[in-house]
């Protein structure tokens, strides 16, 4: 027999044209958000589904939102003065978290919507908070919300400016909207938050993007360590492992023809690299971050890793090495132990470093063979 699938995740990015649209509708004169009532009407509809053939809530991993961080806005001002509007197209991106706030139905100040606003946003007009999740409990009893926290033009630690946007620096942006939506409709519990598509495209091989190979696999280190450092982040998952192709309809030369995703760890098809390796590719096997790779003389250092290619529920070991500057052999610094009880091998340790140089993890397999991180760079000093 086929294995049973108990892992669902409902529809993809809600909130982008691309994938479900229209975004705006007309309602007299203005424009209001259609996507969410959509999207709230498919979630009813894949929870209900699902639960007649024996996928409950309460038995399976049930993923709502899915949701992609940015949306289409007009700046208006300069400077500290700037302000952003939704720009409110039919097949116009929403912002994340104007996208969320109409699914649940509140406001921007977590209250329920009434009255005619709640009609244009597909909202109940009357009845009682209670009734609401009762009718939707997919929104509210989801095993997590899913999120695709990228920004592709900037490092990981990036904060937005506008502040509907949700790039994994902003996540609390998202974290305590939820928090309070659901307290509002007196859900005592705080939802998970499961990164579905996270990643970086690279210059090359797209050559309108900015982010060098380099780079990539730098943000993805940094990006894995700030997820594992908040605590409701459940699971990051690496979008691609290959590059999409190019769109053949277009030109090489057009912007459309790179009009897919090259965030993948190895090149993909349509160029001279295909199925080279990207440094991420190394990056992503055996993490490594340093929050702070300046320090003083003698002081201690932190270090953060991640034994991914490990096997799980293992008890193992990760060398940290440091190498001069000037050159020469590495020298193991720390041995670290990561007990069975992590299952994914993460850990942290904290080591001194003897001088400007750089630091790597490494860790050997069962069979003997070593594999290391990528190197830091780190500087020591008064």
């Amino acid at each position: 027999p086929l294995p049973r699938v108990d892992y669902w995740s409902i529809w993809n990015e809600p909130d982008q044209p691309g994938w479900l649209a229209p975004q705006w509708r007309s309602v007299g004169s203005q424009r209001v958000p259609d996507s969410p009532r959509l999207y709230r009407s498919l979630v009813d509809a894949a929870v209900g589904g699902l639960d007649v053939t024996g996928h409950m809530l309460s038995t399976d991993t049930i993923l709502v939102g899915e949701t992609a961080p940015e949306g289409s806005v007009v700046a208006v001002g300069t400077g500290r003065h700037t302000r952003y509007l939704n720009a409110t197209g039919f097949y116009q991106a929403m912002p994340a978290m104007v996208f969320v706030r109409a699914l649940y139905c509140v406001n921007a100040r977590y209250r329920r919507v009434t009255g005619t606003t709640a009609s244009a946003l597909g909202c109940p007009t009357s009845g009682s908070a209670k009734d609401f999740v009762n009718q939707h409990p997919g929104l509210f009893y989801a095993t997590g919300f899913a999120h695709h926290p990228y920004f592709f033009l900037y490092p990981p630690s990036y904060s937005s400016p506008v502040s509907s946007f949700v790039p994994i620096a902003n996540l609390g942006r998202l974290e305590r909207g939820l928090n309070h939506t659901f307290a509002t409709y007196g859900v005592h519990r705080t939802i998970p938050i499961y990164f579905t598509e996270y990643g970086y495209q690279t210059k090359p091989p797209d050559p309108y993007q900015v982010v060098s190979p380099a780079k990539q696999a730098v943000y993805l280190n940094e990006a894995d360590y700030m997820a594992w450092k908040d605590p409701r982040v459940s699971s990051v998952s690496q979008f691609l492992l290959y590059d999409a192709g190019p769109n053949p309809l277009y030109s090489p030369s057009d912007f459309d023809y790179w009009d897919t995703f090259q965030t993948g760890l190895i090149y993909g098809p349509g160029t001279s690299r295909d199925g080279q390796i990207k440094p991420a590719y190394y990056a992503y096997r055996l993490p490594i971050w340093i929050p702070s790779a300046r320090v003083r003389r003698h002081a201690k250092m932190l270090v953060w890793g991640m034994l991914r290619l490990a096997p799980k529920y293992t008890t193992r070991q990760a060398l940290i090495q440091w190498e001069p500057a000037r050159g020469g052999r590495y020298r193991t610094l720390a041995t670290v132990t990561v007990p069975a009880s992590s299952a994914f091998g993460y850990f942290t340790t904290r080591v001194v470093p003897p001088g400007t140089g750089s630091v790597r993890i490494v860790w050997r397999s069962a069979s003997g063979h070593g594999y290391a991180s990528r190197v830091v760079a780190v500087t020591v000093g008064r």
